[in-house]
């Protein structure tokens, strides 16, 4: 269980590799939902304030969370009237786990860039499916916007 909670916890704050745009996070759900046990402690199937207060004091993981990561936990929680599911979590964890290894990929590829060329997007990150490319080839790109477009084609993919 602590090799599980380790993987997704290094999935959502560690880096990964230009290959994990394209990699599915097979084994993240395992180690999001032993993550999501370790604050339901009491295994109602939803995490509350009470539950955040008391993994952020007690948890030995607790330290793995900056205070960013804290308060936007919290927020998910309030968002869904002080209740959150598991799958609600799970599925919120996977997208900040997608979500920052694109920008990683992205800023591994073009160190020191803040916007790229739509030609070399397609050319570095390689999402093009033949003449499909992802970016129009002549026009500039911000790191946030070309994440956003890559997470999104990946997204779509998966639900082909």
């Amino acid at each position: 269980m602590n090799h599980l909670i380790c993987m997704a916890l290094m999935s959502f704050f560690l880096s990964r590799s230009a290959s994990a745009i394209i990699t599915p996070f097979s084994d993240d759900v395992k180690g999001w939902t032993e993550f999501f046990k370790l604050i339901d402690t009491n295994g109602k199937g939803f995490i509350t304030h009470t539950d955040l207060k008391r993994f952020f004091e007690k948890s030995e993981y607790a330290g793995q969370f900056d205070e960013s990561a804290r308060k936007k936990i919290t927020s998910l929680v309030g968002k869904h009237s002080g209740k959150l599911n598991r799958n609600t979590f799970i599925k919120y964890m996977e997208d900040k786990s997608k979500q920052t290894s694109t920008l990683k990929a992205i800023k591994d590829a073009f160190p020191g860039e803040t916007r790229f060329l739509g030609k070399d997007l397609n050319e570095k990150i390689k999402l093009n499916r033949g003449a499909d490319n992802i970016f129009q080839p002549n026009k500039y790109y911000e790191i946030q916007e070309a994440a956003e477009r890559i997470d999104q084609r990946r997204n779509n993919r998966t639900d082909d």
